[in-house]
This record gives structure tokens, C-alpha cells and sequence, in this order.
């Protein structure tokens, strides 16, 4: 094996494996815009309830009642467990029973926990100066407890929450194996066109030659004859 050879094949090798590395990468990325659609989809079927995970569910802040420590548009993580769980000075997420955020998650501190006849409550409120007072959370709109937020991610769950944003993403996930193909498709064109021009003028030449040859032997048997 020569040494033109045995550099053609690594470059191959790393072709590829960058084929590879590219097409996994566009499954992934289809794989979990696909998720994120389903999880969407069943939260709204749900009562806009987030759809528990191994035991956390996942929300997105709509309002500003807790600004200064989670910001709206943020994502946030939740534990989900029973109402005992949570204590005072914990950011609870519930459903809220009135308002106009009635039906949906809400994060807001706790700031007591009690019990009466229908059974363990917690009262929450949000951080931001003269926010209310919430009615007291029982059992059954109680969530979970906020164990982290992210803006990154908050931005994530509203661009995939955009309808718009589905088209982009279905076309630079087919458009990229379109495109790496086409350039596959240009490139070799272009090797099997210079290809040929170098065969083509090297026929060429080759021609030339013997033409020069034929002509110099042609001269030559005149010159012999005279």
C-alpha cells in the first residue's frame, strides 16, 4: 500500500464518522423537539398541570410575584411530593383556585403551615414588594417544592411553546442532511470535472505527440528519398 493510500484512508474514516456525528445529532435534536411537543400537548389536555418525570415536573413562570428571585420566563424545577413536605421559607408551586392565573401553577413562598378539619394547608405569598396574600393551599392543589430555576432553559420552553419555531426546526433538521448531501454531491461533481479535464488534456497532449512524431517521420523519409 502506497503512501497516497494510506492517507486516504484516515480521511475517509474522519468523513465518516463526521456523517455520523451529524446525523445523530439531527435524531437527537428531532428526538427531543418531539418530547418537548407530547409534554406540551399533555399539560394542556391536563388542567395546564406539568407532566411529572421521575418525580419532578417542569413549569415555566408566568408571573412577577416573585421577582427578585425567580424572574418570569424562568424554568422551573419541581420536586413533586405531598403538602407535608413542604416548610416555611420553601417556594411551593400549587394551582391556583381564583384570580387571573385561576387553574394554573404558581410559585410563591410559604410562609405557614398549619392544619384544620380538612386537613394539612399551607399559606403562601409572593417576594415582591406589596404582593398579597395567598388563600390558604390544601392537599389537593399542592404541587411540589422548587429545588432549582433557569433562564436558559425558561428561553428553550418558550421557543419550542412557539408554533412558528416548529417549522425552523423541522427544516434544519431535514434541511442539514439535505445540505451536507448536496455538498457531498458538489464536491465529488467537481473532483469527476477536473478529473476529466486532466484525462481530457492529457489525451490532448498525448495526440499532439504523436502528430509531432508522425510529422517528424514523414520529414525524415523525405529527407532519406532525396
Amino acid at each position: 500500500m502506497d503512501s497516497c493510500e494510506k492517507r486516504k484512508q484516515p480521511q475517509s474514516k474522519r468523513k465518516k464518522i463526521a456523517s455520523s456525528i451529524i446525523t445523530g445529532i439531527c435524531i437527537l435534536f428531532l428526538v427531543l423537539s418531539l418530547v418537548l411537543l407530547i409534554l406540551c400537548l399533555v399539560a394542556q389536555k391536563n388542567d395546564n398541570r406539568s407532566v411529572e418525570l421521575f418525580g419532578y415536573s417542569f413549569s415555566v413562570v408566568e408571573t412577577d410575584s416573585m421577582t427578585g428571585e425567580i424572574e418570569v420566563g424562568e424554568l422551573i424545577t419541581v420536586k413533586v411530593c405531598s403538602i407535608e413536605k413542604a416548610e416555611v421559607g420553601a417556594n411551593a408551586v400549587f394551582i391556583a383556585k381564583s384570580g387571573q392565573v385561576k387553574g394554573r401553577q404558581v410559585v410563591h413562598k410559604v410562609i405557614k403551615v398549619d392544619c384544620d378539619e380538612e386537613g394539612n394547608y399551607i399559606v403562601t405569598q409572593g417576594v415582591k414588594e406589596g404582593a398579597p396574600i395567598d388563600d390558604p393551599v390544601y392537599a389537593e392543589n399542592f404541587v411540589g417544592i422548587v429545588v432549582r430555576h433557569s433562564v436558559f432553559w425558561g428561553k428553550v420552553v418558550k421557543f419550542f411553546g412557539m408554533p412558528v419555531n416548529w417549522i425552523l426546526i423541522f427544516a434544519i433538521v431535514i434541511g442539514i442532511p439535505l445540505i451536507y448531501t448536496l455538498i457531498k454531491m458538489i464536491i465529488k461533481f467537481g473532483k469527476e470535472v477536473k478529473k476529466e479535464k486532466t484525462e481530457n488534456s492529457a489525451a490532448e497532449r498525448e495526440r499532439l505527440k504523436q502528430q509531432l512524431l508522425e510529422e517528424y517521420r514523414r520529414s525524415k523519409n523525405k529527407e532519406d528519398r532525396e
